[in-house]
Parts: C-alpha cells; structure tokens; sequence
C-alpha cells in the first residue's frame, strides 16, 4: 500500500497487496475469497470431514466446531518439536491436532457457492526476483525508502504515538534507518532498547547507547501521546494472547491495557528473510534444533529428536516443491532462509503483530513490505547474502554502518566496497518530505464497561499462569503424554528460567487442550462450538505448599542430568 494505514473502515474497493495483517472474505454471487497477508500474520486453518469443511483464523474455535463434526486426533510429532522448540516450530503446515492444517500463506481460499466445493489459489511467488545492483532493484529500494519514511513523516505530523526498537543486532538497526531521514524529528518519537540483563539485551543496550550518542537522542524516553489506556479484564488479557497463540508460539506479549488510540511501534521483525546469518545447512539446522531438547529425559529426547528432524525434513521438502510448481528452484545454499520465510516467519513474527493489533498497537514491519522481500540478496558480481543490508546502511544510514554489532558481527568490507559502487552508479537525491495524507489513529476497540476494569499487574498474570501450569488437570495430561520426569522438568523451568520463564506452561496449557478437544471430539450431539479457552478456567489448582518447585542448586542439577541419562 501507499503512505497511509488501510483498515476496514477505509478499505473501500482497494485491492490488497499481501502488505500489513490481515483476513479479508469478498463474496459475490458465485463465490467466496478468504484473503490473508503474504506473512499469514494470523494463520488460517482447514477442517475437512467428508462433505463438510470449516475455515477459521482461529484454531481453537476450529477445533471447537471440528469437534462436534468427526473423530480427532493428536498430532504427537507437531507437539514434541513445539516440546523442544525455543519459542516456536518450523512448521509448514502442521498443528496440535492431525485434522486441522494450517493454510499456505501465499494462497488464498476459493468456495464455489452453488457447488459448495473448497480449493486454493496461489499468489505470486516473487520473493527475491529483482537485482539489488540493477536500476530496477535500486528504484525499487528507494520506493520503499520513501513509502516508509514517508509515512513516519507523517505520523509525526498527526501527533501519533510512535517507538522504534532499537538493539545491538542488524535489524532493527535497518529499520532506524529510516528515522535518519533529516526531516523526521527523533525528540518525537520513543526509541526502545532493553535494558536488563536477559538473553543479549545488556550487550545490546551498551551498543543502542553508542549509537544514541552519536546521532544525539534518548533512549526510552518518556513521550507525550494523545488519547488514553483502559485496563482490560483478566480474562480479556488471557484472551488476546491464548487465542493467537497457544499452540503455536511459547511466548505471550500480556495486554494489560488497550488504548483509546492506537501507537504505532516499528519494528526489525522478519529481518531473517534478508540477510545471510540464518542457518544455512539444513543438516546443521535440525542439528541445533535437536541441541534445544538436551533437558528432555533420555528415552523421550530419542523421541523428539526424530520428531523435529521429520518436522523440519517435511517442510524443507513442502517448500521446495511450492516454489517449483510456481517454476522456481530454490538454491541449496537459500533452502532454510526460504523455509524460515513459509514457516517460522509467520508464527514468530506474524502472531506478535496481531497481538498488538488486538491490544490496541500497529506492529510496522518495514522489512516484511513485499516491495522489499522483492529484492535478492546478492548479485552475480557479489554473492555475499548482506549486500541488500549493505545496501540500505550505506545509501541511507548516514554513518551507521560504522556502528559495533551485538556478537562482534560485521559485514565484509568487499560487501561494502561493492555496495558503494553500486550507491556511485545510481546515486541517491534525498528528497524533502512531506505530509501524504492524515492518518487517523483510529480508536480501538473497547468495551463499553472496560473503564471499569480494576487495574491488573502483570504478577497478577503471572499468578494466574502459575495457577493454571499447577492444576491437577494439567499434570495429569503432561504426565499421561510425557511421563512424570518431563512434567519435573517443565517445573523446574518454570521455577527457575529466566529468559521466557513461562514456555512450558504455555506449552502444557496448549497439549491440555488438543488432548481434550481429541478426547471430546466425535459426539455429534456435542454442544456445537463449545469454547476451549474458557474450560481452562475450570482447571483446578494444586495447593500451594503441594506444588513441585525445585530449586537450581548442585544437588538439583546432578539429578536432572542422571535423569537425562536414563
């Protein structure tokens, strides 16, 4: 789309370019069209039985509705790589239940009205089709430089609440480069960069530091915005995140709030998609995929070692034969960075972007814009994958490709003498921005009684998580389909993570439920639609001073790994 923000207050008769997060259903009088964003940022779902279908882009009411029609059954192999997997799998088309597939996203759905029959038709497939040394490439890079700095231009104008994530990594640094346009107004905007001392954030915030420093702002400081935040309830928080997301991704962004208007947060997502970095041998991504399972008790890591490498075999496999029906081979050397754009791509990133959306926030993912997903990575005359990041750093980053990167990274220097060489023959001419039209922060949501909703903590979440994890229905499920020593694994995790600290009570909470909508699934005479989310609420807990909490010592950790020997 243009410089402007497209809802479905204003869509009118636009047609759609894959752009953005998004379901849209056409109807005329012979047929439906489902539309999904190229991302397939909320999934769509597939329930077939016989003569009888349903489309969904929530799984769990399609599970709910799929229930009531047909026997289902548990997808062991999905749920022991989600087991393993660090926040998400690499999934092409496979869920929790065996009945239900997630739908390509590069197709839309087709339903024939007057014979009631389903198909697909696919999008365009051109991904990484156009030189980045070419005219074309270069016009293409500058159209997407201008769209986005243009419509920020703009969102400043609009007093729109705006944040930028800024790490120490390649990509969000990317997108900031947007933000050195000399006509956007940094004092406006909030520049995000974790501070504590997670993951690789410590190390990034010192580079984020550096980088504040040199083109003279603040980082996390406090802007003014217009509008206001109304508390959302409990169950509307667990809500939002649960029904995106359990089953498919083993982190959830809480939405205590959601705002009267909406802000609008910038982001590196999808920045795996290009540049090099990315695994590039399939045997050495399933390899470290495996490496995630070491805790996992010895009889069951041979379990979930097969699943994963089966899981990600498929989808390097489904992905392949996609683009070659589109009459396109993929090179080796591209296979996993093709892969991860089908699968992980969308559950990590996509999931996150409807999350904001439904708490009251646009996720912007500059890199994510089809115009630039367009553009190959390298060229004929320079095969390096980071050209196209070269590229942006050097045509519009103003110095920022001098910068430090988080793990000592760098891009080689004969990337950046061609990408120079490639900025001399078509020189770039910074145009002067202007307002392109008013973009209305459309309001969210809200409930007619959300003003009265108490204020909730985020421990309070926490607790309530805590609380579901250590019920009695939960270990028993966990232990049922696990056995005993993996449900005191999953506690000690629990007891004693740091970094996503609640992922395996995200992933108990999902198996609970596909093992009870399998187990419910094939009375007909079922309560149609009945709603899965909500039956957690009838989780009973375990008492307090009966709940098993390991603690991280010596002791402890000698045990777990005879534990994983056995």
């Amino acid at each position: 789309m243009e410089s402007n923000i497209v809802t479905d207050e204003n869509l009118g008769n636009k047609v759609l370019s894959g752009e953005g997060s998004y379901i849209n259903v056409i109807r005329n009088e012979k047929e439906i069209v489902i539309q999904q964003d190229l991302l397939g940022s909320q999934g769509l779902y597939l329930y077939s039985d016989g003569n009888y279908f349903a489309v969904s882009n929530s799984f769990w009411m399609l599970a709910d509705r799929a229930k009531t029609h047909g026997k289902l059954s548990f997808n062991r192999k999905y749920a022991n790589a989600f087991l393993a997997s660090d926040v998400c799998t690499y999934s092409f088309s496979e869920t929790l239940i065996n009945e239900i597939g997630k739908i390509d996203r590069s197709a839309e759905i087709i339903i024939d009205i007057p014979t009631g029959k389903i198909s697909e038709r696919m999008c365009v497939l051109d991904e990484n089709t156009v030189d980045i040394s070419s005219r074309e490439g270069i016009e293409l890079l500058d159209r997407w430089y201008e769209k986005w700095t243009s419509l920020i231009y703009t969102l400043i104008a609009n007093d729109e609440a705006i944040t930028v994530d800024l790490s120490g990594g390649f990509d969000t640094r990317m997108v900031f480069t947007l933000f050195l346009h000399p006509d956007i107004d940094l004092s406006k905007i909030r520049i995000n960069s974790n501070s504590d001392k997670l993951h690789t954030h410590e190390e990034d915030f010192k580079i984020a530091s550096q980088i504040a420093e040199k083109y003279g702002f603040s980082l996390n400081r406090e802007i003014k915005t217009s509008g206001c935040h109304f508390n959302n309830s409990m169950e509307d928080i667990l809500n939002i995140a649960f029904y995106n997301k359990l089953g498919f991704h083993k982190e959830m962004q809480w939405k205590l709030k959601t705002a009267s208007r909406r802000g609008y947060q910038f982001s590196g997502a999808g920045g795996a998609t290009i540049r090099s970095g990315f695994c590039r041998e399939k045997s050495v991504l399933i390899n470290n995929e495996k490496n995630m399972s070491k805790d996992i008790p010895g009889k069951l890591k041979k379990e979930v070692d097969a699943s994963i490498g089966s899981l990600l075999e498929d989808a390097c496999k489904l992905t392949v034969e996609k683009y070659r029906r589109a009459g396109r081979e993929i090179p080796d050397a591209d296979l996993t960075r093709f892969m991860y754009r089908e699968t992980r791509n969308g559950a990590h990133f996509g999931k996150s972007i409807y999350d904001n959306f439904m708490g009251g926030r646009y996720k912007m993912c500059p890199l994510l814009d089809p115009d630039f997903q367009k553009i190959k990575l390298s060229s004929d005359e320079c095969t390096d994958g980071d050209l196209l990041m070269a590229m942006v750093y050097i045509r519009y980053g103003r110095g920022i490709i001098d910068c430090p990167v988080q793990g000592g990274r760098s891009i080689k220097p004969e990337t950046i003498a061609y990408a120079e060489s490639v900025n001399t023959r078509y020189p770039y001419e910074l145009k002067k921005l202007k307002e392109v039209s008013k973009v209305d922060g459309r309001a969210a949501s809200i409930q007619s009684d959300s003003a009265q909703n108490p204020q909730i903590q985020l421990k309070e979440v926490n607790k309530k998580v805590d609380d579901l994890f250590y019920s009695h229905e939960i270990r028993d499920v966990v232990e049922k389909l696990y056995g005993r020593k993996m449900y005191k694994n999953m506690c000690y995790a629990l007891t004693n993570a740091g970094y996503h600290k609640y992922a395996m009570a995200y992933f108990a909470l999902s198996v609970y439920l596909a093992d009870k909508a399998v187990k419910d699934s094939g009375n007909r005479n079922g309560e149609e639609g009945a709603d899965s989310i909500s039956s957690l609420n009838l989780l009973r807990p375990i008492d307090e001073n009966l709940r098993y909490r390991p603690k991280n010592n010596i002791l402890r950790k000698s045990v777990r790994f005879l534990e994983r020997l056995l």
